[in-house]
């Protein structure tokens, strides 16, 4: 999804509007919000059909990293250059959000950040119920929510429909 996503490089996870959350953290009507990793699990203990989505480059997945347990990763086929899988996860992503709440996570926050800020550029969320996890992996990690090893145990690819 272009070149912004590929590796953590620090930072720090504010909302797309400057602040702490678009819309209001938790609610339901869609917008666009950061949510503490605590706020995110509750979300996701109260909601149905949320889904988790590591926006991390997959080779850097498939390698081994700490991810949220029950995340499903992209899939970036080996011929699809940047442009073409950033329209086409564009597409993805827009009939995922249509299911229900998506939260996007990443190493440090940073880069589901900026994805979450590219796809609302791009219109692509429009009124979707989309979020980011603040601080990312590592502070859900440091909450002590479930997590899992990819090198152990790999993330399920994303797909409409599940």
């Amino acid at each position: 999804v272009g070149g912004s996503f590929g590796s953590d490089s620090g930072g720090s996870a504010d909302s797309v509007d400057g602040g702490r959350g678009g819309s209001g953290g938790r609610g339901g009507g869609g917008g666009e919000s950061v949510l503490t990793p605590l706020e995110a699990f509750r979300l996701l203990a109260d909601e149905e059909n949320v889904r988790v989505v590591d926006v991390r480059d997959p080779a850097e997945i498939a390698a081994g990293v700490v991810a949220v347990r029950g995340a499903e990763r992209l899939v970036r086929p080996p011929s699809a250059g940047a442009v073409a899988f950033h329209a086409a996860s564009n597409e993805w992503l827009s009939a995922l959000a249509a299911e229900g709440p998506v939260l996007l996570t990443c190493g440090d926050g940073a880069d589901s950040l900026a994805a979450l800020q590219q796809y609302r550029r791009d219109g692509t969320l429009a009124g979707a119920a989309v979020h980011c996890v603040e601080g990312g992996v590592r502070a859900w990690r440091a909450a002590n929510l479930p997590t899992v090893d990819t090198a152990v145990e790999p993330l399920e690819a994303a797909s409409i429909g599940n």
